[in-house]
């Protein structure tokens, strides 16, 4: 075992711990999900397996393993160079808009908040 695991305390709020209903239902309810008793306990079940997979990745020994796998490098020649271009007048841009405003897109509201101001 790594050392610097071991000297971990341990967590206070128990996550050792094996999840249950309750456990659903408070995650559930931070969702803003409606779970009845029976999905609770069946969810419980299935947070405890994934839990468990969680902690056979929190075991892992990373320090010997090999570099992370990405894409591969885009070759500099395919890339343009980033340089400012012209852009569209905002009358082309809008035009086939449905709706605009003073140079601007009109939608509607997707976000709750004050009319006309920012959300939050």
């Amino acid at each position: 075992m790594d050392p610097s695991r071991a000297s971990r305390p341990a967590d206070p709020a128990g996550a050792d711990a094996a999840p249950d209903a309750d456990l659903v239902r408070a995650t559930a309810r931070l969702a803003r999900l409606a779970v009845d008793d029976e999905e609770a306990t069946r969810l419980a079940g299935e947070f405890a397996r994934i839990l468990s997979a969680f902690r056979v990745l929190a075991e892992a020994e990373l320090d010997e393993a090999d570099e992370p796998v990405g894409p591969p490098p885009v070759p500099a020649a395919r890339l343009r160079a980033d340089e400012p271009r012209p852009s569209l007048p905002p009358e082309d841009v809008l035009a086939g808009a449905p709706r605009a405003r003073d140079g601007f897109y009109v939608v509607p509201r997707t976000v709750e908040g004050a009319p006309g101001g920012a959300a939050g």
